[in-house]
């Protein structure tokens, strides 16, 4: 891998769309479904946060290139479009990486650190040595009037001359907190032996008009191959609270010769000095691998939510043939103690059918977690006595399965995809209690 220069930016010329939309799917939600953008590239990935009071929604589009980047609108609490244009995020004629004829941008992040937003965001395209062989994670700071604050920085580029050793991947989670943001991403590493995916992450800061970008190292020391087996890591996510971050993934462990491999739910409690202390949250067994993450990267996931004191981890299990979880699974977590629930945390959602874990935030000391299901959008909220209450349908669909949520203390805002003509989807949003 190697580290290169910040990206230039720039704001887009490009339509929003005010808010509509018809009643509540459910009673208690102060919204309907209303429209957030019209034209989103399907597929793409989106985030959302909150600033206490408005959210920041980002997507990616389809502009004058023909190929996607991410943009950025601003959505009042009661689920207003604010911007008249999306903010630019992502701008292909200034990425000193990627060629801007090819370079496409997409699986955006959104946090807020009590200052201002951060967007993290995906680059894929050819570079000056090869074609289709580029992929890059970069950040960018957003006022909360909605214009950018500083060049984005360029966190990590690689260069694969081997699409089977793909690293980065979707998405690229970050959350932010007194002032800091915290950054987690999939990279791949390749050897005579084969390839296996494991896990970087950075410490971001904005001030005096620039981003400061601090590695995180040794997330998963033992990562790759060993004379009896190999180990890799997929699927991250983050949550800042008040005194660290907490960081969790899946890892499998596959011994070489005869055995099934062994997944763990596990993670690192990052301090803002760059300590890292590795934490084993649960351990999985072998019914809940699914198979070699690296480079099919299975539609797994893991989320992390916070209060700011608490924690609550979620991620899929139990795998159907399509490589999807059936079986969703939450566990509490302090930073003082460590894992509140037991080992193997308690059932969120189980039943046959496939799902893609969008995301959770907390309200308080509850939770919601969303995911998409059989074309629909589903949650369920999660008491703060670790109780998980029956799941509900958010949207019946058709919606595409990727989803997001954000919280500003009052509502819980839902976002996720409705499929349109064409190769693309609208964002829409929903306010949930």
């Amino acid at each position: 891998m190697m580290r290169t220069a910040p990206l230039m930016i720039g704001l887009a010329s490009l339509a929003g769309v005010a808010a509509c939309g018809s009643g509540p799917s459910d009673p208690s939600a102060p919204s309907g479904p209303f429209v957030i953008a019209a034209d989103s590239s399907q597929g793409a990935g989106f985030g959302a946060a909150s600033d206490g009071s408005s959210f920041v929604v980002a997507y990616s589009v389809m502009g004058q290139r023909d190929h996607p980047d991410v943009v950025a609108l601003r959505v009042s609490e009661s689920g207003e479009t604010i911007d008249p244009a999306p903010v630019a995020i992502s701008d292909a004629q200034s990425d000193p990486f990627l060629l801007p004829e090819t370079a496409e941008y997409t699986g955006a992040a959104v946090a807020y650190d009590g200052a201002q937003y951060g967007v993290s965001f995906l680059g894929f395209g050819d570079t000056e040595t090869c074609s289709a062989c580029g992929e890059e994670v970069a950040f960018v700071p957003v006022a909360t009037s909605g214009n950018t604050l500083a060049k984005p920085t360029l966190i990590d580029s690689v260069t694969s001359f081997s699409m089977s050793a793909s690293s980065l991947r979707l998405p690229v989670p970050v959350s932010g907190a007194d002032d800091k943001f915290t950054l987690l991403y999939v990279t791949a590493e390749g050897g005579i032996t084969g390839s296996f995916s494991t896990i970087d992450g950075a410490n971001l800061a904005y001030g005096n008009g620039a981003i400061t970008s601090q590695a995180i190292e040794n997330l998963v020391p033992d990562a790759g191959y060993s004379d009896q087996s190999v180990t890799t890591a997929w699927a991250p996510s983050v949550g800042v609270g008040g005194s660290g971050a907490l960081g969790a993934w899946l890892e499998s462990r596959s011994p070489l010769g005869p055995g099934a491999a062994e997944t763990y739910l596990e993670g690192a409690w990052l301090t803002p000095d760059g300590g890292v202390s590795r934490v084993e949250l649960a351990s999985l067994g072998a019914n809940a691998s699914f198979g070699q993450p690296s480079p099919n990267i299975p539609d797994s996931g893991t989320a992390v939510a916070t209060n700011g004191e608490d924690f609550l981890v979620v991620w899929g299990t139990k795998p159907n043939s399509d490589n999807l979880p059936t079986e969703l699974r939450g566990l509490r977590y302090q930073p003082a103690t460590g894992p509140v629930d037991p080992d193997g945390g308690f059932i969120i959602a189980g039943g046959s059918s496939g799902k893609r874990l969008g995301g959770a935030a907390m309200k308080g000391g509850r939770a919601l977690v969303v995911w998409g299901e059989d074309g629909s959008v589903r949650g369920a909220y999660i008491e703060q006595d670790g109780s998980p209450d029956a799941p509900f349908v958010i949207d019946e669909g058709p919606a595409d399965a990727s989803t997001s949520i954000a919280s500003n203390g009052e509502n819980f805002l839902v976002v996720y995809a409705h499929p349109e003509v064409g190769n693309k989807s609208s964002i829409r949003g929903q306010l949930l209690d």
